[in-house]
Formats: C-alpha cells, structure tokens, sequence
C-alpha cells in the first residue's frame, strides 16, 4: 500500500480534477488510508461529489466528511419554498411511487421519509434531491417494503456479483435470510465494496443490507470471520 503522503496527494489530484481551482476550498487529512476532508463548499451536490471522489481514489480505505455546506446569497431560500420545490421534484420523478415520500425541511437540511417497494426507487428520490440549489443536506429515512416471496434473493445477488465488471475477481460471501441480505469478505476499493452493496440492494424483496465487506485487506483474508 502506498504512504499516507502519496495517498494525500492522489485524492487532491482527483479532486482538482473535478474543481479544478475550487478544490482549493477542500482541506485532505490522511491517516492510515483513512481521508477526513474539511473545507467549504458552495453546495450540496459538491459535498456529495467531493466524497465520491476520495472514496473512488486507489487504496482509500474510508472516508471521513468534514465539509461544510456555505450556501451563496443567491442560492438562499425559505424551507417552505425548499419544501415546495423538493415534493415537486418528487413528483416529476417517474422513478419514485406518488404519494410514498414525505419531505420535511428544517434550515435547509432535506429529510425523506416513507416508504417504497423497492431500492432503486429510495435511490431515485435522493438522487432528485441532492442536487436542487439552496439544500445543505439530505437525511434519508425511507423505509424498503420486502416483497411477498424473498425466495431466490441469494441466487440472484450471487449471480449478478459474477457478471459485475467492476467485482470480475471477487471475495464476497452472501447470506440471505427473507428479506435481510448480509456481505462478508474483502476488496480492494470502496467503490468495489459499493458495487456489492448496490447489487444487493437492486435484488427484488430486499428490505436490508449489512455490508461487512473490508477495504484494501490481505487477499487471503477470510471471507467471513
């Protein structure tokens, strides 16, 4: 694994890659493959991107958000003008079930509550809110609703880790129990363990994922401890 310096480095980089000057704005902390970022940001999609990129960074282990969303005078707005906009967002989303998503605004911090059918439609309506001008946040507590019959969860997870191009040589154990999906094992890149979990989760019946999947381990590492 490479030093701590060099990792410090090649996450500012990719940061100045996304920024360009801007990345300035954004403090990097490195201790044992561990990055804290700290800084200022204008708003919460550059929050969300900063962390993405550290995380997708080589040999990132974790990543620690210590930034701080400063929002522009222009981008200022009442939580009820930012309420209206977010459940009309919600609304346009073809993705996202009417009428299964609650929004409350509180200083310009986004919760999401409800409930859903199925993963990829809670990503959906986080994913609509995350880049709408004026929010500092977004907390989302919707619920997933499993579906009636959980059989084969396992055998599809198991499956679509196979044909993953990102997971192609993977150490990844899966236990299913109903609804409840458990990931034991070992990669080499948070955005690997990501993959895992996103896969997981776009199984239908799915109402739970535990990813205890580790970063940048020994390959003869266990699988399940």
């Amino acid at each position: 694994m490479c030093g701590d310096n060099q990792l410090k480095q090649d996450v500012e980089r990719e940061l100045n890659w996304i920024f360009g000057p801007t990345a300035a704005r954004i403090g990097v902390a490195v201790e044992d493959g561990v990055v804290t970022l700290s800084g200022e940001v204008e708003t919460y999609a550059d929050k969300v991107a900063a962390v993405k990129a550290a995380e997708r960074t080589y040999q990132v282990r974790a990543v620690a958000c210590q930034i701080e969303v400063r929002l522009p005078e222009w981008h200022e707005r009442t939580d009820a003008d930012l309420a209206r906009h977010v459940a009309n967002v919600l609304t346009w989303n073809s993705v996202v079930p009417a009428g299964h998503v609650r929004v409350k605004v509180e200083r310009g911090w986004v919760t999401l509550s409800g409930d859903v059918d199925w993963s990829p439609q809670r990503d959906a309506a986080v994913a609509s809110v995350v880049p709408i001008a004026g929010v500092r946040g977004v907390e989302n507590l919707i619920q997933i609703n499993p579906a009636a019959s959980a059989e084969g969860i396992k055998e599809f997870i198991d499956a679509a880790l196979r044909r993953s191009a990102i997971l192609r040589e993977h150490n990844i154990v899966v236990e299913a129990d109903k609804g409840r999906v458990a990931l034991y094992g070992s990669v080499h890149s948070i955005p690997e363990r990501d993959e895992a979990e996103r896969i997981a989760w776009s199984a239908r019946g799915v109402s739970d994922v535990a990813n205890h999947i580790a970063v940048g381990v020994a390959e003869n590492t266990p699988a399940r401890r």
